[in-house]
């Protein structure tokens, strides 16, 4: 949805989806440790329900976005598995040494869910 307002200036959108949109939930430390367990299991379970219901919600929310995109005048351009795996190939060997590189080994931590291992 975010890309609504700018109708005048885009004329085409390419949803590779490289990444979730997520929402982050922010406490003060000094209010969470006032806070009883008992208050601070509430807001994880809160907190958890509220991840859980935006993933059911997420590919819907998404397609109405493009929908909206495309009926004003926006042309969606869906790229095939074959782009998108080269897209994935290029960012692993381009974009990844450099960000081992910058971040050091907390990126290879993060990334090793992605990788594939033969």
């Amino acid at each position: 949805e975010g890309y609504s307002g700018f109708t005048d200036s885009l004329k085409y959108y390419i949803p590779v989806r490289d990444h979730f949109e997520y929402w982050f939930v922010y406490m003060n430390l000094d209010s969470w440790k006032k806070l009883s367990n008992e208050e601070q299991e509430l807001f994880l379970e809160a907190v958890g329900r509220m991840e859980q219901d935006r993933y059911l919600v997420a590919e819907k929310l998404e397609q109405e976005s493009i929908e909206l995109l495309e009926k004003q005048g926006v042309k969606v351009i869906d790229l095939s598995s074959e782009e998108l795996l080269n897209i994935q190939k290029k960012i692993q060997t381009k974009v990844w040494p450099q960000l081992a590189r910058e971040i050091g080994p907390a990126f290879d931590e993060v990334i090793s869910e992605l990788v594939k291992k033969p």
